[in-house]
């Protein structure tokens, strides 16, 4: 196996959403396969996903070194940095998909405040 993520639906930690939210957990890429653009390819296909879903919140507990993975791929930081036990250091990351896949965020509905 190359690479793998799962989506659930899920609301994310940082409370209401006003619509659907959906979680990706478990996306990994095979070491020997990293800084290929896998995860990349991966997070755009969860993103249209959720987008033919209709859109939603898409949220995450990325873990600290695919950060900047996530960022790419439009979604922001929450929270504090957290230790997952036995993985290591995470960080929530979300972003609203819209249902053309864009994100979206109106000036009233921009999305959580960082704790």
């Amino acid at each position: 196996m190359i690479g793998a993520a799962v989506l659930t639906p899920d609301e994310p930690p940082f409370g209401a959403t006003g619509g659907r939210a959906w979680r990706l957990r478990g996306m990994a890429v095979a070491p020997e396969h990293r800084n290929r653009g896998i995860g990349g390819a991966l997070l755009d296909a969860h993103i249209a996903h959720v987008a033919g879903l209709g859109g939603g919140i898409l949220w995450c507990n990325a873990r600290i070194a695919a950060r900047g993975l996530y960022a790419r791929g439009g979604m922001s930081a929450w929270g504090e940095v957290f230790e997952e036990p036995l993985i290591g250091p995470h960080i929530v990351m979300w972003r609203r998909v819209g249902a053309d896949g864009a994100a979206h965020a109106r000036a009233a509905d921009a999305g959580p405040q960082s704790a």
